[in-house]
Order: structure tokens, then sequence, then C-alpha cells
């Protein structure tokens, strides 16, 4: 629960319950599948707030909220159709005698929250272009996710240091890989978490023959695999370069976990 505000002697309560990023929708409707926690008519009779993307800066009453397909009706209708740059905030809103007031915790949606977990440093993996070349990762222990929680959504997050060419020549990784992950940790049931491109990490030899790092973050929602506390484990997957080697300095990755209480 957040903001409380007091306007007169008659308080006007908003308290923002839910915030997101829709996948689609339509003028009259916001689409978001990280809804699907949520219970059938659960926002009825709150307020859709745009606060970003596409409609920004408009609100409408939510009149429907079906829960198998993830999709919020309101009215009136937006000025354009809700795409995917669309980021809202639902508020309920109560106006009463502040002495009178009583909220219902059991009828208002739950609040999203998250934790970021991350493993120790690696300080140096060298890639090469040997095909079929896996690279585990230091561990990643999930601890402290509050009992009682409900996981919604899992994403994984991939942070590298520095990237050194020892190749002579301009280098990249070639060809489409990916970060695994794995509650195993001889990697049997092992999910792609973050998609790494072909031609990631260049290094062009012409200006410099090493280059600062990057940050990732997929967006492969992988709950399926990370179901709560525990340790888990991560691998660059058959990942080569252009030319040997390509260093990879300061690895380190995490688990990014959305949750309801």
């Amino acid at each position: 629960m957040e903001n409380l505000k007091v306007t007169s002697e008659l308080e006007e309560i908003y308290i923002a319950a839910v915030s997101g990023k829709a996948d689609s929708g339509t003028t009259t409707t916001l689409v978001d599948s990280d809804l699907n926690v949520y219970d059938d008519d659960a926002f009825n009779d709150m307020i859709l707030c745009i606060i970003a993307g596409t409609n920004k800066g408009q609100s409408r009453l939510i009149t429907d909220f079906v829960k198998s397909t993830y999709t919020l009706t309101v009215s009136p209708g937006f000025t354009k159709a809700i795409d995917n740059t669309s980021e809202y905030i639902i508020k309920h809103f109560v106006v009463a005698d502040v002495d009178a007031i009583k909220v219902n915790t059991d009828k208002m949606p739950r609040i999203v929250s998250h934790m970021d977990f991350w493993s120790d440093n690696d300080d140096d993996i060298t890639l090469t272009t040997t095909v079929g070349a896996d690279h585990a990762l230091p561990s990643c222990v999930v601890a402290g996710l509050p009992t009682g929680i409900t996981i919604i959504r899992v994403v994984a997050m991939l942070k590298i240091a520095l990237i050194k060419d020892t190749s002579g020549a301009d280098n990249a990784i070639n060809g489409v890989t990916s970060l695994k992950v794995d509650a195993d940790n001889l990697y049997g049931s092992l999910v792609t978490a973050i998609d790494i491109p072909d031609n990631s990490w260049a290094v062009d030899v012409s200006e410099a023959t090493e280059r600062g790092g990057d940050v990732m973050i997929g967006d492969n929602d992988i709950k399926t695999e990370v179901t709560g506390n525990a340790t888990f484990y991560a691998r660059l997957e058959d990942i080569v370069c252009d030319g040997n080697n390509l260093k990879l300095k300061d690895i380190a990755w995490g688990l990014r976990i959305y949750f309801t209480v």
C-alpha cells in the first residue's frame, strides 16, 4: 500500500495497487500476461493510469477484468490503441469520512515486488573458435524469499566488466548462442535465459584491443525452473568467437524474481 493523500475533511485515499507494462491492447483494452495471478473482476471500478509510452498521462475507469486473457477493459476509450510501450499503474480510490474508513485488504489486489540475487565473479573466461564449447559460471544462491509468495516472473541478468581480443583481428561472438540456467548442477534440465545474438561483444582492433563490457537482462521468463529458494547454475552454451581468443573479464550472472505476497 502506498500514496495516502489527505485532501479535506473528507479523505481521498488512493492506493497504487499494481504497476506493469502492457503486452498489447486497443483503445478500450489493455492486455498484460503478468496479471494472470489476479481473479476475474479484481480491478473493476479502479482507475487505470498510463504513466509512460502510448497514452501517457491518460486515466480511465476499469469496467471489467478477465483473468484468462489478462485483459482490462476501460471506459471511455483512450486516445490511441494501447501497445507494448504503455506502462501503467492501477489505483483504487476511496472517498469517505476518515473515521469511517475501513480498508478490506482481502479484496485488494496483491502488490508485485522483486528481489535480485547474484553469483560471485568469475575473473576470466576465454572464448575460442572450438565448436560446442560450454563455459560454466559460478552458482547463484536464492535465499530469503518471503514465505507464502507467488512467483509470477523470473528473468536472468549477465554482467561482463571487460572484453579483450587477443586474436590480432576484429573479433566477436560467431553465431547465435545463449546463457542457460538450471536447478541441476549436472545441467540436466537447462532452460534458455538470455539470448545472445550473432556478433555480440564485438571488438574493433583498429580502435583498441579491448572494450567495456555489458549488462544484459533477459526477456525469457524462467519461473518454471527457478521456483524458490535454492542454488541455481548457469553456463554460456555452445559459444564460439571469430578468432582465438576473446576474453571476458569479471563475469557474473543473477536472477531477478518478481512475486506477489
